[in-house]
């Protein structure tokens, strides 16, 4: 596509000129405005059809609104029942975005040091709507573009789009410096003791360059050099060369290159270019037919990824058949040719930026949807990923890109994961100062992170569930000293316990074999969520005021193995805890309307997008009856044909939102089915909503419920009044919650979940 007259003029270079003169020392970025462009959105959007750079603008304007509505929506910018008409309008048909004002800068960066140049360009295109209130929803639109040469071979000092060859001169030559950089900088990236796995590929033999050899450890001539690439890669689907009993022999004899697959190629020529002698790809590494071998070897999988020179990453290869070093084709880029003399200018529009952790490029790619390759992401010190668009590198203090992104960072995946797994403050056991004014982290927050993504992913043999998880769990459990139970943590169970589908109405699926105990997210099929951290996340505004409460408490457990791994397979397990039990009354569909307030005080909070049921509960004694309604739903689409008198709720924890003149609470919990005449009890579902009340109807509306009207009765937030005097709002050291008291308090019962 053709570029417009205002692009075509766009004084890109000339402030990269400007730019480039300023003292680079400075604290401060310098940035240069650029003017003569496009005035309104209104005038980009009707440019776009034709003009490539103006559709690239909306497109990125487009990807950025999500996520300034997540962010309204999380911070309560507006009252959440009355969201603004045109919330959810392409940009292009909200009237305050088409006459929005546009600003565009350019920004110069100076980059972290990979070994690379340190100059980085960054043009900013901006809409902003002038004036607004705090209840519009039409915050300011950015759109982000690299701005790069076009010749991988130029001598600029910034940032150059990656070539078409993955292997081209230019690549191999970012590669080395990144693995130079970081072998006489970054002391904590080198495995010290490493030492060769137990079989490896010789993949350069001084004598025949023409095969692999498959050594073993025990039979090698030990030698100075103990360096050895791991692959990490997608079987795929079709048949596989792997090592069995009955090849072992033939491939120590030597494979043929030529006969490898082509991702197993692809993997010797990257390490014969970086000048590495060894190489390990699991599928010939172990012998896929013996039982005893596989449990032994893939036991060894977090030291074997761990101790590894480098992890390569086949990360566009769907297959073994494909391979990974496949021609590169620029994305998003519109092409400037300066009036003067100067370099072809390319400008890439980037990932939008977020609040959140900094954008995986790679989380498109085949690699990032298999369930197996989640730990051989995770374990590495150091790894290089071959995308589909470039090349990326990832150590324990630097991340990179081959097209110039650099991000500094303390620790690998596994060093955060094991950083938060030994934080003691979780998110039930935090008080209010300290979540006021501490940091985010908190207890186990990055495992239940990692488990999101792993459910997401694609896993061939449901019985794989927990081994594919087994090295990065052993290697947690060595730096946590924490038992694991399925999963789950014991210093993070109740947080553990509040997992839920993810995808809304498809609910999660039965795996058809035994894998895990009900009360494991490893004893279904499908992507769960744990909601008590982001519900954590929304409650900090309230953090001076009330606090996460657990109801629940761990008292045993056992799980019964079936492998040697203690991190693998299981065939069996109970988890015995104390809590609150409710026997369920009545379950009904989820209200669509919000729930009202029935005490009028605030702005309710949102609610879970993943409940469909409302669920009724009673407790009965001897001097009161208690009885509430909460949200939530089933796991699996046939658990909803439980008997209810067989039905229970299980409360795990509480979390009161105290506002001026009372509170209201939200509830995490269980529901559970009870097994035959015991206290043993299977998971089928969760609770994660406001305690809820039912709004008594007008005659009107009761007429409309003879008529079948769904809504004529309906149900409102329980607002409970405060027992303190106003004054004592905002006093912090007050015992968590002494301004809630628990308004469904009974005292807790052992139950044994299995």
């Amino acid at each position: 596509m053709a570029l417009c007259d205002k692009c075509k003029a766009f004084g890109v270079y000339g402030a990269i000129v400007s730019l480039s003169s300023h003292d680079s020392n400075e604290e401060e970025p310098p940035s240069c405005p650029i003017s003569n462009w496009h005035a309104h959105l209104r005038d980009i959007h009707e440019s776009s059809g034709s003009c490539n750079l103006c559709a690239l603008v909306m497109k990125g304007w487009r990807e950025y609104r999500p996520e300034l509505i997540k962010s309204d929506l999380q911070n309560a910018s507006f009252p959440l029942e009355y969201p603004p008409e045109d919330l959810y309008d392409d940009i292009a048909a909200i009237g305050a975005y088409l006459n929005g004002e546009v600003e565009v800068e350019v920004e110069r960066i100076n980059r972290s040091d990979d070994g690379r140049h340190k100059t980085q360009f960054i043009m900013r295109i901006t809409c902003n709507v002038g004036v607004r209130t705090s209840s519009d929803g039409y915050g300011a639109l950015c759109a982000r573009l690299r701005i790069a040469d076009t010749d991988s071979n130029s001598a600029v000092p910034w940032d150059r789009l990656a070539g078409q060859d993955p292997l081209s001169t230019q690549a191999v030559q970012i590669c080395r410096t990144w693995l130079r950089t970081c072998s006489e900088n970054h002391q904590s990236c080198v495995a010290e003791s490493a030492r060769l796995p137990t079989r490896f590929l010789d993949i350069s033999d001084p004598a025949d360059s023409t095969h692999v050899f498959l050594k073993e450890l025990q039979n090698f001539k030990h030698n100075t050099d103990s360096r050895y690439v791991a692959l990490s890669h997608c079987w795929g689907t079709g048949p596989n060369l792997c090592t069995t009993q009955s090849t072992l022999q033939k491939h120590k004899q030597g494979i043929k290159v030529s006969e490898l697959p082509p991702t197993f190629r692809d993997a010797v020529n990257v390490a014969r270019n970086l000048n590495v002698r060894y190489l390990w790809i699991d599928s010939l590494c172990i012998v896929q037919d013996d039982p005893h071998d596989w449990q032994v070897e893939s036991a060894k999988m977090a030291s074997i990824y761990r101790d590894a020179y480098f992890v390569l990453g086949a990360a566009c290869g769907e297959s073994d058949a494909e391979g990974f070093l496949h021609a590169r084709h620029w994305q998003d880029v519109a092409t400037l040719t300066p009036v003067d003399k100067g370099p072809i200018l390319a400008l890439q529009l980037l990932p939008t930026e977020t609040d959140e952790d900094r954008v995986d490029l790679v989380s498109q790619e085949p690699l990032n949807k298999r369930a197996w390759c989640l730990q051989e992401r995770y374990l590495p010190r150091r790894m290089l990923l071959y995308g589909s668009q470039q090349i990326l590198w990832e150590c324990q203090k630097t991340s990179a890109s081959e097209e110039g992104d650099i991000r500094l960072h303390d620790g690998s995946h596994l060093e955060r994961i094991c950083k938060t797994a030994n934080i003691p403050a979780s998110v039930l056991a935090r008080t209010c100062r300290e979540r006021y004014e501490g940091d985010k982290d908190v207890n186990y927050v990055d495992w239940y992170k990692m488990v999101e993504d792993y459910t997401g992913r694609f896993i061939t043999k449901s019985s794989d569930r927990l081994p594919a998880l087994s090295g990065l769990a052993k290697a947690v459990s060595q730096s946590s000293k924490d038992e694991y139970l399925a999963g789950l943590w014991k210093n993070g169970l109740i947080e553990g316990l509040t997992w839920c589908g993810s995808q809304g109405a498809e609910k999660l699926e039965e795996p058809g074999e035994y894998i895990a105990p009900s009360w494991s997210w490893a004893s279904v099929t499908g992507s769960v969520r744990f909601p008590i951290y982001s519900w954590y996340e929304r409650a900090r505004w309230s953090a001076n005021m009330s606090d996460f409460e657990s109801l629940a408490e761990y008292v045993s457990h056992s799980l019964d193995l079936l492998d040697l791994d203690q991190h693998g397979r299981l065939k069996g397990g109970w988890l015995r805890i104390n809590a609150p039990v409710f026997p369920i009354t009545s379950l009904e569909p989820h209200q669509s309307s919000a729930p009202s307030l029935v005490l009028y005080f605030g702005v309710a909070p949102m609610r879970s997008p993943f409940a469909d049921k409302t669920i009724g509960v009673r407790r009965e004694s001897s001097y009161e009856t208690i009885e509430a309604w909460l949200e939530g739903g089933f796991d699996k689409p046939h658990d909803e044909n439980v008997s209810l008198d067989k039905l229970s709720v299980v409360f795990l924890a509480r979390l009161p939102l105290i506002l001026e003149h009372g509170f209201m609470e939200h509830r995490f919990g269980l529901i559970v089915e009870k097994m035959g005449d015991g206290e043993q009890y299977r998971r089928v579902g969760f609770i994660d909503g406001l305690v809820l009340r039912k709004v008594y109807t007008p005659l009107k509306r009761w007429a409309l419920k003879l008529a079948g009207d769904p809504d004529a009765e309906t149900y409102g937030v329980a607002g409970f009044r405060r027992p303190i005097q106003d004054g004592d709002m905002h006093d912090l050291d007050k015992r968590p919650n002494r301004l809630a008291y628990d308004a469904l308090w009974v005292r807790g019962t052992d139950i044994t979940l299995v």
